[in-house]
């Protein structure tokens, strides 16, 4: 990994929904990785890393919960930022594992909204 940029890996079943957030988070100088299901995500993070996290809490062969629990197994994974991307409102109290997450956000959102926050973190 280099040291001056930051990682982003985005899980995200949606393919156009995904390269349009890889597009533009990488404008910003991120290195962006892409999982596309539950169990890429799974094998991404079983041999790699990351800085921060987007994820889509519905995933066609699974949930995004079957990826924070892996995240929340992992103490290595204990500093990456994670950030929910969703289309139904979730409260933090409803999961003892949202309470790991640093962002929910309500889709639809603006892929501007998506880097502005990112570059936050």
């Amino acid at each position: 990994m280099y040291s001056d940029q930051k990682h982003v890996l985005i899980i995200e079943d949606n393919a156009d929904l995904n390269r349009l957030y890889t597009k533009h988070i990488k404008r910003h100088g991120f290195i962006v990785d892409n999982a596309y299901s539950v169990k890429d995500a799974n094998q991404y993070l079983t041999y790699n890393t990351t800085d921060i996290i987007v994820l889509d809490l519905n995933l066609g062969d699974g949930t995004g919960q079957d990826v924070l629990n892996k995240i929340i197994s992992r103490p290595d994974l204990c500093h990456v930022k994670i950030v929910v991307v969703s289309g139904t409102v979730y409260d933090k109290r409803q999961n003892l594992s949202l309470s790991r997450v640093d962002y929910v956000l309500l889709k639809p959102i603006s892929p501007r909204e998506l880097s502005s926050l990112i570059k936050m973190l």
